[in-house]
């Protein structure tokens, strides 16, 4: 069995999407923990760690069938990537102004 040069370029694809794929979760889940530690705790809810937000994570797309939109014609398949990084980017950057003007 041979592998089609259209077959290798998708099974780089996936691997990449792998190989990237857990460390941006990771950093959106310890992002997210920090975010309910500093907004979520002082109202006397227990703080979470980075693993159990990234579980909740899980939960939650599972349960909410968390499909991505189809792509258009002009987007890249970057577009997904830099979006799961900047996403909790711009959301820990507000959190953290939030944040320094509670105190």
């Amino acid at each position: 069995m041979s592998l089609t040069e259209k077959d290798a370029e998708k099974l780089v694809a996936s691997c990449t999407f792998l190989v990237l794929a857990v460390p941006i979760a990771l950093y959106a889940s310890w992002v997210y923990a920090l975010l309910w530690s500093w907004f979520v705790v002082p109202f006397g809810v227990m703080a979470v760690s980075t693993w159990h937000m990234f579980g909740l994570g899980v939960l939650i797309s599972a349960m909410t069938k968390n499909v991505p939109s189809s792509k258009g014609k002009d987007d890249s398949a970057w577009t997904p990537l830099m979006n799961a990084i900047l996403s909790p980017t711009f959301a820990l950057a507000f959190g953290a102004l939030a944040h320094g003007v509670m105190r």
